[in-house]
Parts: C-alpha cells; structure tokens; sequence
C-alpha cells in the first residue's frame, strides 16, 4: 500500500496552491496529469486492478487517500464564496474523474487527433470543469 502510485502522487495535489479557487483547481490539475505522466505504468496498474480484481483492492485505497485530500475539498467549500453548495465527496470526486478522464482521453485519441486538439487542450478541459459547458444565463 505504501508504495501505491495513488499514494504517491498525493502529496503533490496536497501541496497545490492558488490564490483563488481557480487558481487551486487548475494547478493542483496541472501537478495531478504531470504526476501521472510521470508513472504511466499507473494507470496500466489501475487497469489490472479493474479488470483482473474487479477493482477489490480500491476501497482499500480510497479509504487511505480520501481522509487525506478530502479536507483540501471540505476547505475549498466552507471557505471560497464562489464556490457552489456542493458537497465535498462530489466535487473531489468530480476533480479526480475529470484529471483521470483527460488522462486517459490523451492516451487512447492518438497522435493524429492529438493534431485536431487546440495547444490548450487541457486548460480547455479545465475549464470545463470549473465552468460547465451551459453560457451563463442574464
């Protein structure tokens, strides 16, 4: 357990900073995909895990990490006022589907649409994120 990529990638999304909560979002996102680009076996480890184990062994593993990164999310809501209600354990989990998710995209779309994605691909997904796709109504 110790030695899990999750673990290990942890103490970098902790020590993200931002002086706003767009701020925070995007760069704790930036270190997470750095982080995973630096260990790419993690997520052929994440993949045996689902596949081989039926994903058995990741309770276990969210029941280490989440008590550590949950409180970066419980502060970011009690303390940023242009934040919605949202509950902590969805935005967390909401921030780590969309790091995971743009991580994943980029390894299964190719060099080829790689070429069709603008050079912000990912401060575009970001924003997505932080933003929803829906033009803000007057």
């Amino acid at each position: 357990m110790d030695k899990h990529p999750f673990k290990q990638v942890l103490p970098s999304i902790l020590a993200a900073e931002g002086e706003t909560a767009e701020e925070f979002f995007r760069n704790a996102a930036q270190v997470f995909v750095t982080e995973l680009g630096n260990r790419p076996d993690s997520m052929k480890l994440m993949f045996i895990e689902l596949v081989e184990f039926n994903g058995k062994h990741m309770p276990a593993i969210v029941g280490q990490i989440a008590p550590k990164i949950l409180p970066v999310f419980e502060r970011m809501v009690k303390h940023r006022k242009n934040l919605r209600s949202i509950n902590p354990a969805i935005l967390m989990r909401s921030f780590l589907g969309t790091v995971f998710s743009f991580y994943m995209t980029e390894l299964l779309i190719g060099d080829t649409l790689k070429k069709l994605m603008p050079k912000n691909s990912f401060e575009q997904y970001i924003d997505v994120f932080l933003h929803g796709i829906l033009k803000e109504t007057e």
